[in-house]
């Protein structure tokens, strides 16, 4: 662009647009989460950080694209540790999202079984206590001995039974008991609650 001496050229400065916002639990807000907003027609995408009040403002958003049009699909999500995640959308600059965080579900029990072979493949079954039906969940034993069962109830106790495989056939089954101590009855078998962890140890066994 040539401008000659003694011109004026006049400039229109585009400063761009915020989205802003609260993030919160029933306590208060929640400092520290990460708040990404995106927009797929521009290609966007900004990260940033709530305060310790919980408040986050994303600056310098684009609210035109070269056509002119408003642009209007920004969408912002956040990502709080041990809270469910959420995205909120479609909105333009100059607006708000606000969001309130849930627990995320309790859904599983987990933990470590030791007492027994590396080797040795080990099945652990999901009861609910007080009920005579079967099994209402099962998993495999890690090789290390880590176990993860999900898809729970996080209302209910359950009680879990460790079965010690062999080429299809049983050698041990027993079941945690206090401390996490195997017991052959279930009359003897501690509940447990979704998001327990669990050490157990088959009874009897190096």
């Amino acid at each position: 662009m040539n401008i000659a001496a003694g011109s004026v050229a006049n400039f229109i400065l585009s400063k761009g647009g915020s989205i802003s916002g609260h993030v919160q639990t029933e306590s208060g807000g929640l400092p520290g989460v990460v708040v990404k907003i995106t927009s797929q027609s521009m290609h966007i995408e900004v990260v940033g950080l709530t305060d310790d009040n919980g408040y986050y403002m994303v600056n310098a958003l684009k609210t035109k694209d070269r056509q002119g049009n408003a642009i209007s699909d920004y969408f912002v999500s956040i990502y709080p540790q041990n809270y469910i995640s959420q995205t909120q959308g479609p909105i333009m600059p100059g607006k708000s999202a606000n969001f309130i965080c849930t627990k995320e579900a309790a859904n599983k029990i987990s933990g470590m079984v030791s007492g027994i072979d590396e080797n040795t493949l080990i099945i652990v079954k999901v009861y609910k206590q007080g009920e005579t039906g079967g099994y209402v969940k099962k998993s495999q034993v890690n090789q290390d001995g880590a176990f993860v069962v999900d898809g729970l109830e996080a209302d209910v106790l359950y009680q879990l039974k460790f079965i010690v495989m062999k080429n299809g056939n049983v050698l041990m089954s027993q079941w945690a008991g206090n401390e996490g101590v195997g017991v052959n009855d279930r009359l003897d078998a501690l509940g447990y609650q979704t998001d327990e962890r669990i050490n157990f140890r088959f009874y009897g066994a190096e």
